[in-house]
């Protein structure tokens, strides 16, 4: 193990040992670039890797643990400003995935609705940039551990400019 992987696993076992949420993320510079998924602790793994200032960081974590445990998907959507990029939030909830045939909340099959919501958050963020004539800075899905949130599975969010 390198000296990188060694604070970078130092770094993975404090968040985990203050219950910091699980969080799955991609980046992206342009959004013609394929996406290159990877799963972190944080939403914000490599202080210095993150495109986004302390500010911008700290916003996007507020802003993500305040949104409503509602399971509308109407509900849970939501565009904010933060300086001069827009930030985009999209709650995961049971209605989120009607049709899918997975299980409600309390069924089961966590794992797999969180790969199917990582692997729709790829999709999404790219789209969201396309409707809005925007450039996606960063993004990624936070999930919530199980139990955390009555309705909640986790968060897809993204910050254009």
């Amino acid at each position: 193990m390198d000296e990188e992987q060694i604070k970078r696993t130092a770094r993975e076992e404090a968040r985990m040992a203050l219950g910091l949420p699980i969080t799955h993320i991609a980046r992206s510079e342009n959004i013609d670039k394929p996406w290159e998924p990877f799963d972190v602790i944080s939403a914000f793994p490599v202080e210095d890797n993150s495109v986004l200032t302390e500010v911008e960081r700290a916003a996007v974590d507020k802003f993500i643990e305040q949104l409503p445990d509602k399971n509308d998907p109407a509900e849970i959507n939501y565009w904010f400003g933060i300086n001069h990029r827009q930030l985009y939030l999209e709650g995961w909830a049971d209605e989120c995935l009607a049709g899918t045939g997975f299980p409600d909340i309390g069924g089961g099959d966590w794992e797999k609705k969180i790969d199917f919501m990582v692997e729709m958050t790829e999709k999404t963020l790219p789209e969201k940039a396309k409707e809005k004539g925007l450039r996606l800075v960063e993004g990624g899905f936070r999930e919530f551990p199980g139990g955390d949130r009555e309705y909640l599975y986790g968060v897809t969010w993204g910050v254009y400019e």
